[in-house]
């Protein structure tokens, strides 16, 4: 199995490291085969947009949006969650 790191010079990230409010796009699951298609199945799917709704204390399971469904995992499921951040929306101000 592959190891992530926190940060890379491409600018991924773990799921986990995305703040509440944050979005990102999924690039890769870094999981067993089982979990992956049962991952996939929720909607973590690479390519997919997804935004951090709520996270629960102490590492604690977190609340994620995938289109239009809100789905919890693992906070350990979401470190093996590879992501690439969104640039903050444009204000309209130029």
């Amino acid at each position: 199995m592959q190891r992530m790191t926190s940060s890379t010079a491409s600018g991924l990230k773990r799921l986990s490291e995305v703040p509440v409010g944050g979005k990102a796009g999924i690039v890769q699951l870094l999981v067993p085969a089982e979990a992956q298609a049962y991952l996939m199945e929720l909607g973590f799917v690479p390519g997919t947009e997804v935004e951090v709704v709520r996270k629960l204390p102490f590492h604690g399971p977190v609340i994620y949006r995938l289109q239009d469904a809100e789905v919890a995992i693992r906070h350990e499921v979401a470190e093996r969650i590879q992501v690439r951040m969104h640039a903050p929306e444009d204000s309209g101000v130029t």
